[in-house]
Formats: structure tokens, sequence, C-alpha cells
């Protein structure tokens, strides 16, 4: 980690690359790695959103990066260290953000000298400046499936075609937007907030700034509730027949967007999650929101309600392939193809909540994932082994802009593109199931 600094030396490049240090090291969200760092809470909002755009530019590029460093280094590219990272911070900044490049490799020069060698800062200073140099060719020659691991580039081809390829990858590169739940009119709130209505409850802003100081953060007033959740996310809840009254399980629930929705429309609601940590948003969520229900720290796929519910959402653990776009580290992380032990995962939950479900009543499984193992074929296994369940299918005055996504099926196929003239959304698979008997 990075500890010696000059006068002059931005605080936001220096945080960027301690942060992608740590974020490397323990495989970590970005969100998460910044919002519990003492140092980037003390910046200032500016500093926060400049250190905010190199952590996550340089993640989302981090192929292309490592491919351009591979080309001017004279040494085998270690994943993680300082040195690296240093240097990783810069060539993004050079080469895919435009802000001033003296001020970029001046730093990256004197931050290696002060915390590593002279030598190596002669080293990077003349790396940095050749790069600088040939910034047009470079780009010409880099594009951006260099970020995306090679086993999800074949999966997607594979599942949706060359065309629908294309379309997935161009959609995570494009800059990230907020999406905000609302609970009253979306007219008032879009003034409120100034944000654009997109969809049902769902209106959007520039992602930029801090959260809590939005308007309405902290608001008692149920009509003036808001909280962030991604318009393709917001769906599932809004699948629930009536829901009014109604006895609603929230599996996986954290950090409790779901469960804030299906309590904004009067649903009775248990919500059920493994993960303390998150579980403590969740409540962090409706305390901030004067909300209450049911929260119980279990593991999901062994958890059961005392009564048989009318209904279970379940926001299954997934690859979240579908949220590359707010979440890039997903490129860097997910080398390999999906584990035994996630898919096995999702399965369990289908099965478990399956038996204790009411006779007539509804599972929505939903996953952010793009991956049809996840999504398509999870629910066609789980259906030629319980036929008492059948797929309800969604219909097109349920989800409106989102139409397009109901497959022959019945279910969603939600892409990260449906909404491109809009800013995009999270990709989706989203089905619904009734138990007949």
């Amino acid at each position: 980690m990075l500890k010696k600094k000059s006068k002059t030396t931005s605080p936001s490049r220096i945080l960027a690359t301690n942060l992608l240090t740590k974020i490397l090291s323990r495989k970590s969200p970005i969100e998460s790695s910044m919002n519990s760092d003492n140092n980037f809470n003390k910046l200032s909002i500016e500093d926060k959103k400049f250190c905010r755009l190199l952590l996550s530019e340089t993640l989302r590029r981090f192929g292309q990066v490592n491919f351009i460093l591979d080309k001017y280094l004279k040494l085998k590219i270690p994943k993680n260290n300082d040195l690296i990272n240093i240097i990783r911070i810069s060539v993004t900044e050079i080469v895919f953000i435009n802000s001033s490049k003296y001020a970029a490799i001046n730093d990256a020069v004197e931050l290696i000298k002060l915390n590593i060698s002279k030598s190596k800062a002669n080293m990077a200073n003349a790396v940095l400046r050749n790069i600088d140099r040939e910034i047009i060719e470079l780009r010409k020659n880099t594009n951006n499936t260099q970020n995306i691991p090679k086993w999800l580039i074949k999966s997607w081809r594979d599942s949706w075609g060359l065309n629908k390829l294309d379309k997935i990858i161009n959609s995570f590169f494009k800059k990230p937007y907020l999406d905000i739940s609302i609970n009253g009119d979306p007219k008032t709130m879009s003034k409120s907030l100034d944000a654009t209505f997109i969809f049902g409850k769902t209106l959007r802003k520039n992602l930029s700034g801090e959260i809590s100081l939005l308007p309405k953060f902290s608001t008692k007033n149920k009509e003036e509730m808001w909280w962030v959740q991604d318009v393709a996310a917001s769906i599932p809840a809004f699948l629930f027949k009536n829901p009014k009254g109604k006895k609603i399980i929230d599996l996986c629930a954290a950090p409790g967007g779901k469960s804030i929705q299906l309590l904004s429309l009067g649903a009775d609601v248990t919500s059920v999650d493994i993960n303390s940590v998150r579980m403590n948003l969740l409540e962090e969520n409706l305390n901030r929101l004067g909300l209450k229900n049911n929260h119980i720290i279990e593991d999901a796929a062994k958890w059961v309600p005392n009564s048989p519910p009318d209904g279970v959402l379940i926001d299954a653990p997934c690859s979240s392939t579908g949220t590359i776009r707010k979440h890039p580290e997903i490129m860097v992380f997910n080398s390999q193809p999906i584990s035994k032990q996630l898919l096995l995962t999702q399965k369990n939950l289908l099965i478990h909540s399956s038996k204790y479900i009411k006779i007539n009543g509804y599972i929505i499984y939903a996953v952010c994932s793009i991956q049809k193992e996840e999504g398509e074929l999870q629910i066609d296994s789980f259906l030629s082994k319980n036929k008492n369940f059948k797929i309800s299918k969604i219909l097109p005055n349920e989800v409106h802009e989102f139409q397009y996504s109901i497959t022959k099926q019945g279910w969603m196929r939600i892409f990260p593109f449906y909404l491109d003239n809009l800013g995009g959304n999270d990709g989706f698979f989203i089905c619904r199931l009734k138990r007949n008997f």
C-alpha cells in the first residue's frame, strides 16, 4: 500500500491505487471497498467522483490495459502489486479517460519514486510517455472484447448469437447510471429528485455524487420514499398478483431493494439471507424509510417458515454477468466458468421453496445473469422433476417497456441493451412459477 506522497499528488490517484490493490487481493466489490474505506470517506465530493472513475475504468479496461503494458513493459506483468497498479491507473487515465495527461504521468512517476525506487520511476516515466505518444495507434489496436474472459464470450455467442453478443459487450462500456425506485407519484418524485421517469416506479439519474445527499433520503413520508434499485431488478416484485396483505418470503434478500418494494406494495414480508453483514444493510435501509419486517439470518436453502406463504421471491446468488456495467470487477474475477456449487445452490433454493409454498402460490425466480445455465436451464430442470408446478406466463401489460423480453415459454430474458435509448438496464432472467397441487 502506498504511504508516501508529495504535496501536489492527487489524493484520488493515491487512493484509487490502494483500493485497486485491495480489490484485486480480496476479490471484493468496488462499492463496498470504497464505502468501507476511511480514507475514501474523508475525500471531498469531487475527489470521490474522480477516485471512483479511475478505479471503475481501470477494472473495466483491465484486459486492454494489460495488453498495452505487455507491449511496453520488459517484464512479466504481475496481477497485483503497487508498481503495476500505479502504472495501470495512469494508463487508464491517459488512454481511456482523457483527463490531464501531464498530471497522470507526473503523479505516477512521483508515487513510484517515493514508494518503490527511483530506477522504477524512470522506467515508468519512459513507458507512460511512449504510450502517450502512440495513443492513437493503441486505441486502434485494442477493443472491448479484450476485457472479457474468453469463456464468457463463447457462452454468449453460443447462447445468443453474434448480433446479441456485440450488443451485450458494447452495453457494458457505456456510462453507468443510477436507478431509483419510488413509492409515490413518478411525476412528483422526478421533479423532487431531478430524475427522468423510466418505467413503472423507476426514475433515473446520472451516477455522481453522494446518494445520501439526494432529497428525501431519510423521509418517513410514504409518498416520498425511494431506494436504489435497477429498473430490471424492480420487475420480479411486481409479478406477484395482488400482493397486498399476502405473506411473501424474500430469499437471499439483502441488501433489501425487493423487500422494500414488496413492503411498499402492502405485502407481509419475511426477508431471509445467510450474510449477516448484508442483512445489516437491509436493516439500515428499512430503518431509513421507517419500514419494518421480519428478517432472518439463515441459509435460505434450509430455513422453513412457520406456515406456507402465498409467494416466494428467489433472488438467487449468481454470476451477476448482467450487472457488469456497474460492477466491472466481475470481468476480472470471473475468469473461470460458473462453479457447480453455485448452480447447485440455485437448484436447491428452487427445490426447497417448492416444498413449503401454498397450493396456488407463486415462486418468482430471478437472477441478474445472462447465462442460460443459471436461468432457462435451471427452470427446465426444475419443471421436468416437479410436475405440480407450471410456468405462469408473464403478460405484456405487466411489464410494458420490457414486453419484448417475454419469450414463447412465458419467462423473461432481459438483455442489458433493451433500454439502450434510455441508457440501458441490468441483464436478468425472470420466471414465475405456480404450484397447482
